[in-house]
């Protein structure tokens, strides 16, 4: 006859198999941390006739220490000092909607240069009708940190892309446009 079970330790036993090899088992336990929030980017203001890629700025993620631009500036009769080294005994007397309208003028003629010539189409329109010293070097202005030009033309300068010409920026100095290269 049939011996009954009686307890699990009647059962037959099957070999256990030997655990997996395990590279981590030294390694202290990981801590457990909070998963982290995204960043939510705002996207910069675009206006509808924009053309190229949307600029998306994310707060504190990097912040420029300098930059490298050329500039044009057209002074108007209300400018901090409205005279031109090209004619320093001279008084300018263009309103500030006339010097918007010549930059808005060469901006285009720049836009319209194919895109391996706009710097040197921006150097001969700086040399030619910028009212400041730098027309001497093709407005160029070299590096520059934060705080060493006019809020609104520092604000425009950082905001700029490598090889990207602004829109006209107006300051005490007159009516800019600048092209960044670094």
């Amino acid at each position: 006859p049939a011996k009954a079970v009686t307890s699990a330790a009647d059962l037959p036993t099957k070999p256990r198999p030997k655990p997996a090899f395990d590279p981590y088992a030294d390694l202290p336990a990981a801590k457990a941390t909070a998963p982290r929030k995204p960043v939510a980017a705002a996207a910069a203001p675009r206006p509808d006739d924009a053309k190229g890629p949307v600029k998306v700025f994310t707060p504190g993620l990097f912040k420029l220490e300098q930059v490298h631009c050329l500039h044009i500036v057209r002074k108007h009769k209300d400018s901090r000092n409205p005279t031109s080294w090209r004619h320093p005994s001279k008084k300018i007397t263009r309103s500030r909607d006339d010097a918007t309208g010549e930059l808005e003028t060469m901006r285009k003629k720049i836009l319209t240069a194919p895109s391996h010539r706009r710097r040197s189409v921006f150097i001969e329109l700086a040399k030619k009708f910028s009212e400041c010293g730098s027309a001497k070097k093709g407005g160029d202005l070299g590096f520059f940190r934060r705080g060493k030009m006019s809020p609104p033309f520092e604000a425009a300068a950082f905001n700029l892309d490598v090889n990207e010409l602004s829109k006209t920026i107006a300051s005490s100095a007159g009516v800019h446009l600048i092209l960044r290269l670094a």
